[in-house]
């Protein structure tokens, strides 16, 4: 999750190239931005992807119709933390979180990254250890 839909795009676009070395299976990657076709992130959805590059209130949107499931979330990445907690971002981040599956069926354990340029904020930090 990225604060502004510039970052998503940035973090989209690197998702790609990074993509480009990768062979079987090749990941597909989806950005979930406001301001774009929500049919098409909804089609693209139905489709199937691996990785989800998101604002969120777009993917609150998704998340809270039943569109995009957490389910099989293993990887839970905020990026610019800092920048989403001070937009007030905090509980639903929170209520993500509460809603993705610790361990999967298969035992793989779930994997939450916090980017901050501040990680010495409170806040930041707060959310780190809870």
């Amino acid at each position: 999750m990225e604060p502004s839909r510039e970052l998503a795009e940035q973090t989209c676009e690197q998702v790609k190239m990074f993509k480009r070395f990768l062979k079987d299976p090749c990941p597909r990657e989806l950005l979930i931005i406001g301001g774009a076709n929500s049919q098409r992130q909804v089609e693209e959805l139905g489709r199937g992807v691996d990785i989800v590059v998101a604002t969120p209130g777009r993917l609150d949107d998704l998340i809270s119709t039943g569109t995009l499931l957490l389910s099989h979330c293993r990887f839970f990445i905020l990026d610019e933390c800092d920048g989403l907690l001070s937009a007030g971002y905090g509980d639903m981040i929170q209520r993500l979180w509460d809603q993705i599956p610790k361990v999967t069926p298969d035992g793989k354990r779930l994997q939450m990254v916090v980017c901050s340029a501040t990680l010495h904020s409170f806040e930041v930090k707060k959310l780190a250890v809870s």
